[in-house]
């Protein structure tokens, strides 16, 4: 499903894919790790790669309210002196082994690490919202020397078995996005967005020139003390 889901991504005009980094379905039980499957990432990132896109990562470790605990293993619960959130030692040290578990784990892959750029970004809620609602405020984003949109969500999936925040709580995700919770194209909203991205494409000038740059092992441990 990747696959076709990228590149209706990229007919659609995107530039940049977006995915959050799940620490409790990567790290399920202490120091025992899960990179497979539906949590592949490697795999993920380098499908993005082929497709010509760049990959906007978000390690985390707290990702969202609408996921089950944040993100958040709940083996954390067990940790002794544990303070979700807060300045304590326990939760400072624990995100960091697995943070560099994932650098390690995916720099084998050469990723070109983007160098941050600090232009304006705005994230975009779709929920039901009509496609010209959403184009004139991308638009009017851009026309104010806006940069990098992201639209929250563009593909609306499922939250599988307990994975959602809660009880009693919808496990669809679809927010009425460009791409519905199966894949397919929700018109009009998916082509009225793509025809807007074109528009904004056809700007002559480029805003800016992202720099790139490879980050070794050792040189993303000292980025991270």
């Amino acid at each position: 499903m990747w696959p076709d889901l990228i590149q209706k991504a990229k007919d659609g005009g995107l530039d940049v894919i977006e995915t959050y980094v799940f620490w409790n379905g990567h790290e399920p039980s202490p120091g025992k790790f899960n990179f497979e499957g539906r949590y592949d990432l490697v795999k993920f990132i380098k499908l993005v790669q082929q497709a010509g896109l760049y990959l906007n990562l978000r390690i985390g470790p707290y990702i969202c309210a609408e996921w089950n605990f944040g993100g958040f293993p709940v083996w954390l619960k067990c940790v002794p002196g544990m303070e979700f959130r807060a300045d304590n030692q326990p939760f400072k040290i624990l995100p960091m082994v697995s943070t560099m578990k994932i650098l390690n784990l995916i720099n084998p892959t050469n990723l070109k690490f983007g160098q941050k750029s600090g232009l304006p970004g705005i994230q975009n809620l779709v929920v039901r919202r009509p496609a010209e609602d959403m184009a004139f405020t991308v638009a009017r984003f851009i026309q104010n020397s806006g940069s990098f949109f992201n639209y929250y969500m563009y593909h609306g999936g499922t939250n599988f078995g307990r994975t959602t925040a809660g009880r009693f709580i919808a496990t669809s995700y679809d927010y009425d996005a460009p791409l519905d919770e199966y894949g397919l194209l929700n018109e009009p909203k998916y082509g009225h967005m793509r025809d807007l991205h074109k528009a904004i494409k056809l700007l002559n000038q480029p805003w800016f020139h992202p720099m790139q740059k490879s980050l070794g092992s050792e040189k993303i441990k000292r980025l991270l003390m």
